[in-house]
């Protein structure tokens, strides 16, 4: 649930800079990504999306992400961040 919660902050922080023009939400996003990211490796199912949210926060990672459809929401958050 927590997990959930922090993918809608960051889409609607998302939504805000790029459609609405806030770009001060943008300053936000890395400590979200964080949130996601260390709810994620707590849980095994959701360990695909670490590898995304980690490349988002600047930090190296070496994992290969899933190609299945499992980190597609995470790695559309990526993109809409940047």
């Amino acid at each position: 649930m927590g997990l959930q919660r922090h993918l809608k902050v960051l889409g609607i922080f998302c939504r805000l800079k790029h459609r609405d023009g806030k770009p001060a939400y943008s300053a936000d996003l890395p400590r979200f990504f964080a949130y996601a990211h260390k709810v994620a490796t707590r849980y095994t199912a959701l360990r695909p999306a670490v590898a995304p949210a980690r490349a988002a926060d600047g930090r190296r990672t070496h994992r290969r992400v899933p190609t299945d459809g499992r980190a597609d929401a995470v790695a559309t958050m990526i993109r809409l961040a940047e």
